[in-house]
């Protein structure tokens, strides 16, 4: 038998982990066949139902989707939209708030969810930055608004402004549903004891 290479040897084995980790993804899909991307689930504690699967359109901060031009991202949109997702997300600080508007713009805004995402921007006037987003967004309402990457453990205190400005949002119907958008260890390890995401 001749002798095998590192290299060879190495190729070998990622081919045989690639077939392993498949058959073990395929077992766990065909346990769960049952639930589907399309369905409609209720979002945490809220009465919001979303389907299971959400339409994102952030790949590189959205530069991905505007790649595709507008009429190749609305007819992406309507590919999803014809297979049941009724879930679209985007955020500020992405490229495509408005190239989304436009692909949404055939659909009733009651028939789906919208989620945004706000830059918590110091020296911003919250309720304006909103207006601004809605005015971007073609809508009178978000269904759900996250402060926007939240990357470090002084978060809670640090958006205190934007969480009053979001629950004054919310008394005006402009926000149906808060959250937050953590990244990271330090920023995750705060929101266990925060009650605010999971208030109404």
């Amino acid at each position: 038998m001749s002798p095998v290479s590192r290299r060879e040897f190495l190729k070998s084995s990622i081919a045989v982990g690639t077939v392993a980790g498949a058959a073990t993804a395929a077992a766990t899909l065909h346990a769960d066949s049952t639930q589907k991307a399309t369905e409609l689930v209720t979002l945490g504690k809220s009465n919001l139902q979303v389907t299971r699967l959400a339409f994102g359109t952030g790949s590189n901060n959205g530069y991905v989707q505007k790649a595709l031009g507008q009429q190749a991202f609305n007819n992406l949109v309507h590919h999803a939209w014809d297979r049941g997702i009724r879930f679209y997300e985007t955020a500020e600080s992405y490229v495509t708030p408005a190239m989304l508007a436009e692909a949404l713009k055939p659909y009733p805004r009651e028939s789906y969810v919208l989620m945004n995402k706000v830059t918590t921007d110091p020296g911003v006037d919250p309720l304006k930055r909103f207006d601004e987003m809605r005015h971007i967004s073609q809508t009178d309402y978000f269904d759900i608004m996250l402060l926007h990457w939240q990357h470090d453990g002084k978060w809670v205190e640090e958006t205190a402004r934007w969480r009053d400005g979001v629950n004054e949002a919310q008394a005006k119907q402009i926000i149906k549903v808060r959250g937050v958008s953590v990244h990271g260890l330090p920023a995750l390890r705060r929101v266990p004891g925060d009650q605010w995401p999971r208030s109404p």
